[in-house]
């Protein structure tokens, strides 16, 4: 999907400027869409792509909340705790947020093509007190 800006002297969107995917390395120099990071994430959880003992390490914050390149939170709401790993990313207009349950089989994949019109990590939260 195309990418957008928005322009606030004129309100409107207009074609995010071109970027040159090559240049952005491990910060998204990769395409994906959101059955294939649903896949991804599926078999990384399954165990077929790193064994138990290193999702152990994933999953467990080192600083703060950040471990091993995802966020690991509790999000709360009804009283009641959930543990979740979470990862954003934001190039331009290009926006993604993954939510997965730990305590459950659960994703939250959102994609974005612009950064302008609303926070996904909020989105996804709020999408998460319906699941």
């Amino acid at each position: 999907a195309n990418t957008y800006a928005w322009n606030d002297s004129l309100k409107i969107f207009e074609n995010d400027r071109q970027a040159y995917i090559e240049n952005w390395y491990a910060s998204g120099a990769m395409y994906s869409n959101a059955p294939d990071l649903l896949q991804f994430i599926n078999l990384l959880f399954d165990n077929k792509i790193l064994r138990k003992e290193t999702l152990k390490l994933l999953t467990t914050p080192g600083h703060g909340n950040y471990g091993y390149g995802v966020w690991v939170r509790d999000i709360q709401w009804n009283d009641k705790s959930y543990k979740t790993l979470q990862r954003y990313g934001r190039i331009r207009g290009a926006n993604v947020v993954l939510f997965r349950f730990l305590d459950k089989d659960t994703t939250i994949i959102i994609l974005g093509n612009t950064n302008a019109v609303t926070d996904l990590g909020t989105l996804a939260y709020e999408i998460s007190k319906m699941v």
